[in-house]
């Protein structure tokens, strides 16, 4: 009798205990991830679970017929809504649910209700329970009890949702990247623990009658949970793998409301060579400092670029926030388009837009768009500036005697070689068709006369080489500074005073330097 006691007790506590624990935890999921279509039905079968377990501690508490059926039918507000709380939760959590209608879940949860009614009911009509006898063959009292056809019904729904269940899960693992499947194994594998222990119970294959149900369910559950809150099992993944994942070209990470990498396609492990199953539980930001932006707007989109051995390889993301089915955020999703095709395009009409063709150098536009922002600077800071104006000499006749091919070898070398010549702060274009202009910053009118007479002898003293033709050539120059005196003078009328004493360089002979 003792021994009886002790173990009747032990599976009690048991019982309670997991039970308790399993609304504990439940309670916590319910408001940590409320946001979540599939927490709804997970948390309807954890209170279903919990009922369950409560009542079956409390029936075996006491060998007596009226006190196992008053409990059975406290159990009997949980038993028959855990299957149906299954197969809803299997389907929020694989991405199906398209196949959850209101009304099939107004019939699946009434089939649930309707078995509920009966056990209550049973006394009037014994179509659930044919008898109900006390087993004292076993550790502790337990129900023997007699299975009319409203129980056979419940057996075969119990059944058939939670193996539907398992099969979905079973699909879903199929279908994912062995990246995510271990975010699944945890369901199928409460599930498959489920089916056999209640296939083994309704076939009478627990000696004494003794349920295991209470424990299994309860059990399943708390793992469920830890899942959840501590192996993160279950994350956004599965509401949008369906709508992006699929049909997505572009790269795709998927992080949760705190940043932490959910998910990912190939498509951005390709384009991140680094990007692995070990990111999944990470800051993304930590992972990707380039992620780390402030991104409020689904508008903003972020250049980033990764070098390998290809090269340098350009990539656009943009954050798209990730909205559940009643309209919550839930996460984020990160798009990752490769772009260095048209990056590199668009440096190309960027440079055909700026730089003279020809001899690479700023052209007119450019060079007065730069010449305009550096006169504004030193004007505002009473500083001086500088304009050197350079025409070759006689470069009608190199065309005109040479070839144009020859006359664009000249312009180029030139460009080349006063480019060498002058200061990385100093604003060199091409102004016409052999005219040059450099603008000095910060420079006066005798520094500037200094910097073109050294430009002139360079000039003269190089020789320009065509295929096996050397040519030398002689330029002149005008030179026109403002020196942050009284005189308030516009860049324009700075840029022609180079250009007239350019032109007073030439009527004085050419090669030669003019200030102006």
């Amino acid at each position: 009798m003792y021994i009886f006691l002790g173990a009747n007790i032990i599976y009690s506590i048991t019982c309670l205990i997991s039970s308790i624990l399993l609304s504990a935890l439940a309670s916590l999921i319910s408001v940590q991830y409320k946001d979540r279509p599939y927490i709804r039905p997970l948390c309807l079968l954890a209170i279903f679970a919990v009922i369950y377990s409560f009542g079956y501690a409390f029936e075996i508490m006491k060998g007596d017929v009226d006190w196992v059926f008053f409990w059975l039918r406290i159990e009997y507000l949980g038993i028959p809504f855990i299957g149906t709380s299954y197969l809803w939760f299997a389907l929020e959590f694989t991405g199906n649910r398209k196949y959850i209608k209101p009304y099939l879940l107004l019939f699946f949860f009434g089939i649930s209700a309707f078995i509920s009614i009966s056990v209550f009911t049973n006394k009037f009509h014994n179509l659930y329970y044919s008898y109900i006898k006390i087993d004292n063959t076993g550790p502790f009292p337990s129900a023997n009890l007699g299975r009319g056809p409203f129980y056979i019904i419940n057996m075969i729904w119990f059944l058939i949702s939670t193996s539907i269940s398992f099969l979905l899960f079973i699909l879903y693992y199929v279908k994912l990247p062995s990246i995510l499947r271990r975010q699944v194994i945890t369901v199928i594998i409460g599930s498959l623990f489920t089916i056999v222990s209640s296939i083994a119970y309704f076939s009478g294959l627990i000696p004494w009658n003794i349920d295991i149900g209470p424990l299994i369910t309860s059990v399943n559950g708390i793992i469920f949970a830890i899942g959840i809150l501590i192996l993160k099992i279950f994350n956004v993944s599965p509401i949008i793998r369906d709508r992006i994942f699929e049909s997505m070209r572009d790269g795709v990470i998927v992080t949760n409301l705190y940043g932490i990498v959910v998910d990912f396609n190939p498509i951005a492990q390709e384009f991140i060579p680094s990007l692995s199953r070990n990111w999944i539980g990470e800051i993304l930001s930590k992972k990707m400092p380039e992620f780390d932006i402030s991104l409020n707007k689904a508008s903003d989109v972020v250049l980033f670029s990764i070098e390998n051995k290809d090269g340098e390889h350009f990539y656009e993301v943009k954050q798209i926030p990730i909205i559940n089915n009643i309209g919550k955020k839930i996460g984020n999703a990160w798009y990752i388009r490769q772009v260095t095709e048209q990056k590199k395009l668009l440096e190309q009409l960027k440079f055909y837009a700026e730089k003279d063709g020809l001899t690479g150098i700023w052209n007119r536009r450019k060079w007065l768009e730069l010449a305009e922002a550096e006169f504004k600077r030193v004007k505002r800071y009473k500083r001086p500036i500088s304009i050197i104006s350079i025409d070759i000499d006689h470069f009608k006749n190199i065309n005109d005697t040479m070839g144009h091919a020859v006359g664009d070898k000249i312009l180029e070398g030139l460009a080349k070689f006063i480019s060498i010549q002058i200061r990385e702060s100093d604003i060199f274009g091409r102004v016409g068709g052999e005219e040059f202009a450099i603008i000095l910053p910060e420079t006066n009118r005798e520094s500037a006369r200094i910097m073109a007479e050294r430009l002139l002898k360079a000039v003269a003293n190089n020789k320009f080489k065509y295929d096996e033709i050397e040519i030398n050539i002689t330029v002149s120059i005008g030179v026109a500074s403002y020196e942050c005196d009284a005189e308030s003078i516009s860049l324009d009328e700075l840029i022609k005073r180079g250009d007239n004493a350019l032109y007073e360089a030439k009527r004085q002979g050419r090669n030669r330097v003019c200030i102006g």
